[in-house]
């Protein structure tokens, strides 16, 4: 998941904001690794069609994946760039391999059977999701009122 609201720590998204913030360098293990990167707000909302149907029509299956498309996997290294650029910074980070990973190289999620039964999707795709995130953090890092902005980015959210 990404969206902005993440401040755990040894995750990518809140590490690129506190690097960029700090000037301290980010460090990478698995820059050539694929994960299915999603915006928090289009699973939320998958879950959220799912409970619905399920309370509506019952023949709902009991189990779905709300996930990116498949057949655009990106890479570490390519969300890190671009989270980089879109807060206005100088895309950079360090390789730092560890000595031995259980991290697979690809991971993914079919989501077919949600798109199918729900008629769900993802309403923040690709760039429009980084995009989204990177203007959550620079509204924190300006001091903004972040109940209110995330209440505001829900709405716009709901417009797509």
């Amino acid at each position: 998941m990404i969206g902005g609201g993440d401040f755990a720590a040894n995750r990518i998204v809140p590490d690129v904001y506190r690097a960029m913030r700090s000037g301290q360098e980010l460090v990478l293990r698995h820059p050539h690794a694929t994960r299915p990167w999603q915006h928090v707000l289009d699973c939320l909302a998958g879950y959220l069609i799912y409970v619905q149907c399920l309370v509506q029509r019952g023949d709902i299956p009991r189990s779905l994946n709300f996930g990116p498309s498949e057949d655009a996997p990106v890479s570490v290294a390519a969300l890190v760039e671009a989270l980089q650029n879109a807060l206005d910074g100088k895309p950079q980070w360090r390789l730092v391999a560890p000595a031995a990973s259980l991290e697979l190289q690809a991971l993914a999620l079919d989501s077919t059977l949600a798109r199918q039964t729900l008629g769900w999707q993802n309403r923040l795709i690709g760039p429009a999701a980084i995009r989204a995130t990177a203007e959550w953090y620079l509204a924190f890092h300006r001091g903004g009122e972040m109940g209110p902005y995330t209440l505001t980015s829900i709405e716009d959210y709901l417009r797509l």
